[in-house]
């Protein structure tokens, strides 16, 4: 009680003058003693050591966790982590070990929310992250943990925790209202594993965009897409990003680069240029490798239409955003193949499962590969959600690709599936591969319900929109699912799986008997990776349907000559009817 009101009042109050503040983004633990007013009237000797104690029991559980305390005050405290599992697995450290010394007469409640906070010369914290977990925190009730969304996010794909979802909460100083989450009887007494929930990706700054235009609604609008690509990215499973607050000083042209990510403590830097023709903007981003010489990781040029009542910086952030993350992974495993091996870590083997996919296709070796990678993780550690989801989906898509060893699977490959749900329930990349996974299978409500569900969760998630699109047009929802399907594919427009994806719709314009469609999104197939065999085959479909028996049989032997063990079956799964035909008469 006294604590929330504290936390407030330092809410209210500005930093004095002389004391730089700076920005950082962190995670806030409040934290108060339920009853504490009666308590005191009750016994104030017998609850003023059992105070004493308290804080005896909590400081160092505070610095085991890498916490630091802010403010101590009679009856609770504040304090400030680096990362929402470092709080949550403190709190719950602190209710396990008071549960047990301080018995039922003395009981925590614990708040813990996520944002960015600014911190004076003194230490002191300021911003709405505090306010928020002062809010919630009467919400934990006795002995309980409450938790925002943002920090529920973070925890995506920890078995070992449980949250319940208390529903929407209006709360004093916010004008929407907040969803809230408690942590479950029993996560508070069970030993947390020390592996990551994801893959963390080494830190990324998103450095302020340039407007180049005199116009001040171009610097408006640049400031606006580095706010919104900033929050877009943070919620990119496993990618650390630093306050945008942080990152401001080191915007503008001139700067140097390593000298930024130094003082930021990143490995990636985002830098972009934003310039406006009336109703066209052109942005240019790109993503640059500190560790890696200050080189430029990945570059790329966009352009949006400006809609009627503006409001085109979300389209921007997302579209970018989406593509940033595949890069940023894909350095990664670049920075993991150079380092050489590490046999005993699980996350090493989920990158090598990406890198597999990612960088050398999709076909019946690399999703063997792939399926290889993800159960020795899986044997490392076997709670994780992520390989459990990309083993699931590498065992589905079997039966396009040959994979013989795995045609009588499809039974394990929906089991992996809807245990990684379980594993992982708000991670998004889990999702989506679980979903598709689901999907492939049959299974097309249950896995359409889980894609959505990651779509909300991660709206640049491009594979998940592929996907739903995909099911929608099994569905016979052809407008619905083409518009789902490419969405997705303007969110990740140089993606490694485009291939895939454009043959995946393809096919099922094929479905629709819309083969002039089809045809145009099988070249493209071909175009982002000419060694992929059923873009090929759904090429000869195309060109089947159109009466052109001459290209059709050209297409054909291509894909043959890429794929020779090819069966009319697996061709029937890429381009329907017509490309089995066509094998079949050979």
């Amino acid at each position: 009680m006294l604590v929330a009101q504290r936390s407030r009042s330092l809410m209210d109050a500005a930093p004095r003058p002389n004391a730089s503040p700076r920005g950082r983004l962190a995670a806030i633990l409040v934290a108060d003693v339920q009853g504490f007013c009666n308590l005191i009237r009750s016994d104030i000797n017998g609850t003023v050591a059992r105070i004493q104690g308290m804080r005896d029991t909590v400081e160092p559980i505070l610095t085991e966790h890498g916490g630091r305390l802010v403010k101590s005050t009679g009856d609770g405290f504040i304090a400030e982590f680096t990362s929402a599992s470092e709080a949550v697995m403190a709190a719950r450290a602190i209710q396990a070990a008071l549960g047990g010394a301080a018995g039922p007469a003395l009981a925590l409640r614990i708040g813990v929310s996520l944002g960015e906070v600014i911190v004076d010369a003194d230490g002191e914290i300021f911003g709405d992250a505090v306010n928020l977990a002062a809010r919630i925190e009467p919400f934990a009730g006795a002995g309980g943990i409450v938790a925002t969304q943002a920090v529920c996010d973070q925890l995506a794909g920890r078995p070992d925790l449980t949250f319940e979802d208390m529903g929407p909460h209006r709360l004093k100083g916010f004008e929407q209202p907040m969803s809230l989450f408690r942590l479950a009887d029993g996560s508070a007494v069970r030993a947390l594993p020390q592996a990551d929930a994801a893959p963390r990706l080494s830190a990324l700054a998103v450095l302020p965009f340039r407007a180049i235009s005199s116009d001040p609604s171009a610097a408006l609008l640049a400031d606006a897409v580095t706010e919104d690509l900033t929050t877009c990215l943070a919620r990119t499973p496993g990618l650390t990003v630093i306050a945008r607050f942080s990152a401001a000083a080191y915007g503008g042209a001139g700067h140097d680069p390593v000298r930024a990510a130094s003082a930021l403590g990143v490995r990636y830097l985002v830098e972009g240029a934003i310039r406006g023709l009336g109703d066209r903007v052109h942005v240019n981003a790109r993503l640059v490798d500190v560790r890696a010489g200050a080189t430029q990781a990945w570059s790329g040029a966009f352009e949006f239409a400006v809609p009627e009542h503006g409001g085109v910086e979300p389209e921007i952030a997302r579209r970018i955003g989406a593509r940033i993350g595949v890069e940023a992974m894909l350095a990664e495993i670049r920075g993991a193949q150079e380092a050489g091996p590490v046999d005993r870590d699980p996350w090493h083997r989920v990158r090598s499962a990406y890198a597999t996919l990612l960088q050398q296709g999709w076909s019946a070796g690399t999703l063997q590969g792939a399926a290889d990678h993800c159960r020795a993780a899986l044997d490392l550690d076997p709670a994780l959600s992520l390989p459990r989801a990309i083993l699931a989906l590498s065992l589905a898509l079997g039966r396009r690709f040959g994979v013989e060893a795995d045609q009588a699977g499809a039974p394990d490959a929906a089991c992996e599936a809807r245990a990684a749900v379980m594993a992982g329930p708000r991670d998004a990349e889990t999702l989506s591969f679980a979903g598709f996974a689901l999907t492939e299978l049959g299974h097309d409500d249950e896995g359409a319900a889980i894609l959505r569900r990651a779509a909300d969760l991660d709206p640049g998630n491009a594979q998940a929109f592929v996907a739903l699109g995909a099911h929608l047009f099994a569905r016979g929802e052809w407008e619905a699912g083409q518009a789902c399907l490419r969405r997705g594919l303007d969110m990740s427009p140089q993606d490694p799986r485009l291939a895939v994806w454009r043959s995946l719709l393809a096919s099922r314009l094929l479905m629709a008997e819309r083969d002039d469609e089809a045809l145009v999104e099988a070249h493209a197939a071909i175009e982002a990776d000419p060694g992929f065999a059923p873009a090929w085959l759904v090429l000869a479909a195309a060109w089947r349907g159109l009466d052109d028996d001459a290209a059709a049989g050209a297409a054909l032997a291509q894909a043959l000559r890429l794929q020779p063990t090819m069966t009319p079956d697996q061709a029937e799964i890429w381009g329907g009817r017509q490309a089995a035909d066509l094998l079949g008469r050979r």
